[in-house]
């Protein structure tokens, strides 16, 4: 009997000791479980930080290498700071944009440009085209033949009737750089001869405009058809408001006339820029054009009514991409912006950014 209730203590006490051992096997599995946990969360801590690190160290480079390529110097170092959180925004939306193209769902990618320390809002606010009701006489209008074949692709930058890329600066004057152009063009059609013209000439003497406060291309015409124009090695650029001091024993240029294209009319802007020559003409100059870096620029948040128009370009040509009609569009704002100064637009898609809203050709 005594043999028995020993044999049951014995198991009973086993039991008890193998129930504590299946005990501490648990904890023990649940405390390396949790330390695993634990080494693997500061493993991902780590890396995140040191991306974030790199990342950082990145944008910095970048930022070091935009001041020095564009010349940038701000007037505090909290002047700075802000431009360089607006900068490093501006690197996000770059990569983000650019992977949307490389996975073919955008048509044109952007880059680090000389606004890309600007604001959404301090971009637009650069764009001095006036915004006042249009000359109601318009000088001679000439008529043209419409019933030739137009060519598939042309651009006038090749065949020599472009100029070189200019850069209107910090001054709001792109309705002259719009304006020469036109007038360029048309003097290169009909002499042969290629001459830079004088945009500071309009910007100091155009009492029409406002000079580097904005200004619009028919005043400007208005202008040369009137007294004509310098060539800009006589009278330079400045990118400010100056005394005017044109001369008229040094007129380079003079027009004769002038014409409108049919708002709206993308068919009748084509036509004037293949059989005619080099076509001012007003757009929006959306948010898109702030880092716009290469591709056709396919932008339908861009508005086509006249109020939306505040930047004054030049149509040298059009062409076709891959199936997507363009327009070739030369720029004021450097040959380091853009295609080496120029703008490929969306063509035949509904007027896009106003192109052909507002267009005009100056006739030699």
């Amino acid at each position: 009997m005594l043999d028995i209730k020993a044999e049951g203590f014995r198991r009973e006490h086993q039991s008890q000791i193998l129930s504590q051992a299946q005990f501490f096997d648990v904890n023990k599995i649940l405390i390396i479980i949790f330390l695993d946990i634990i080494l693997k969360m500061k493993l991902f801590l780590y890396l995140f930080a040191i991306i974030a690190t790199s990342q950082a160290l990145t944008d910095k480079d970048e930022w070091i290498n935009f001041k020095a390529k564009h010349g940038k110097i701000y007037k505090s170092s909290i002047e700075e700071i802000k431009r360089f959180s607006i900068f490093q925004s501006n690197l996000r939306r770059i990569e983000s944009h650019n992977t949307k193209e490389e996975r073919g769902f955008s048509s044109f990618r952007m880059g680090v440009t000389k606004f890309a320390d600007l604001t959404r809002h301090e971009f637009k606010d650069m764009m001095k085209l006036s915004k006042r009701q249009k000359p109601k006489s318009y000088g001679s209008i000439r008529k043209f033949d419409d019933t030739k074949d137009i060519p598939a692709e042309v651009d006038w930058s090749k065949k020599g009737a472009v100029t070189e890329i200019k850069d209107q600066g910090q001054c709001g004057s792109c309705w002259s750089f719009s304006a020469t152009g036109t007038i360029e063009g048309a003097n290169f059609i009909k002499t042969g001869k290629l001459i830079s013209l004088s945009e500071q000439n309009l910007v100091d003497c155009d009492s029409d405009c406002y000079g580097c406060g904005g200004g619009y291309m028919i005043d400007a015409l208005k202008y040369v058809q009137k007294n004509g124009i310098m060539a800009e090695d006589k009278y330079p650029y400045k990118a400010e408001d100056e005394k005017c001091r044109f001369n008229s024993s040094e007129v380079a240029v003079k027009i004769s006339s002038f014409t409108q294209i049919k708002s709206g009319d993308e068919n009748d802007l084509q036509q004037k820029v293949a059989l005619v020559g080099p076509v001012s003409v007003a757009i929006d100059a959306s948010w898109n054009f702030q880092l716009y870096s290469s591709g056709v620029l396919d932008d339908d948040s861009c508005e086509n009514s006249e109020e939306s128009l505040d930047h004054g370009v030049l149509a040298v040509g059009y062409g076709t991409k891959h199936g997507q009609d363009y327009w070739i569009v030369k720029n004021s704002w450097g040959e380091d912006w853009g295609i080496k100064g120029y703008v490929w637009m969306s063509r035949n898609k509904n007027n896009q950014c106003g192109i052909a809203t507002d267009a005009v050709i100056a006739i030699a």
